[in-house]
């Protein structure tokens, strides 16, 4: 993730906030993946190294 913003030149401090650009990425690319509409809002929960977790469905993860 630190590589992306990196690359990206977003910022390194918040990069695991839900509103950063890199998880504005994953999200559309998670979306994508799972062959979900872009407008698609998927709910999260924070993993124990504090980024966003997204939830999805057998099926979601199959397809991805």
């Amino acid at each position: 993730m630190l590589a992306s913003c990196v690359a990206n030149q977003w910022p390194l401090e918040t990069y695991q906030h839900h509103d950063h650009p890199l998880q504005a990425a994953i999200r559309k690319h998670i979306r994508s993946a799972a062959q979900l509409d872009p407008s698609t809002e998927l709910s999260y929960g924070v993993d124990g190294c504090g980024v966003p977790t997204y939830y999805m469905t057998m099926k979601q993860m199959a397809t991805m």
